[in-house]
């Protein structure tokens, strides 16, 4: 079940936030350091929610403007995820550079998972990379796209992906820079959309939310961070 409701208040930076969408889920999560704990509770609400089968078991996760915190969310709920079902979970990195996934894990890949949404005749196991996390594997990304790859390809990539993993958690960068994260957003069963508190500005979230709509997300959740002092 998704906690849907208002918000109203002073938290996010220079002006009051208000979200009256009932399609939102509101959490406010302490995360700094790379953990599972703080993320036990949304993995679980991830999981739950994708049960029944309706949805893609898939998460994006991204950011207004691009920042740490979206990687981290993205280790941390990915990390969750594989303890809680100690099954095959999935965290592809589709944001290369600095602050993402694969820079914060050190991971030099054969393969890049943008490589393979642009030929999906790739082979999986030359891309994936096991992590010290039971359950949890890393498919990385150093390179950035220059244009979108082919609905069908992203489509036919994930339908892969699924098939051999019980969840995939897509690590997006900033949803407002980059286009392979839009694109990706309209593949996945959710999207959470991560603010720091006292950083992420309204209008950014109203611009994040408008691309997401054109972009026909399914579902779209938000996810409020604090930094720890």
């Amino acid at each position: 079940m998704w906690l849907n409701g208002k918000a109203n208040g002073s938290y996010v930076h220079k002006k009051a936030a208000r979200w009256d969408d009932s399609s939102w889920a509101f959490w406010r999560k302490k995360a700094n350091e790379v953990e599972a704990d703080p993320f036990r509770g949304i993995a679980l609400q991830l999981h739950q929610d994708s049960a029944d089968g309706k949805r893609p078991r898939s998460v994006l996760i991204t950011t207004p403007s691009r920042n740490d915190m979206g990687a981290r969310a993205s280790v941390g709920i990915a990390t969750s995820l594989a303890v809680g079902l100690n099954r095959p979970v999935l965290l592809a990195d589709v944001s290369p550079g600095e602050q993402s996934v694969t820079e914060l894990m050190l991971s030099s890949p054969r393969i890049d998972f943008c490589d393979l949404l642009f030929d999906p005749g790739l082979s999986l196991d030359d891309m994936l990379l096991p992590t010290t996390q039971q359950c949890l594997t890393l498919a990385p990304s150093t390179k950035t796209p220059s244009h979108y790859p082919a609905a069908a390809n992203v489509a036919l990539v994930l339908d892969k992906l699924y098939s051999r993993f019980d969840f995939v958690v897509i690590s997006g960068g900033g949803m407002l820079g980059e286009s392979l994260t839009r694109v990706m957003a309209q593949h996945a069963g959710c999207v959470l959309l991560v603010g720091v508190e006292n950083e992420t500005l309204t209008d950014d979230f109203d611009a994040a939310q408008a691309s997401l709509a054109l972009g026909h997300a399914k579902r779209v959740a938000l996810l409020l961070t604090v930094r720890a002092e």
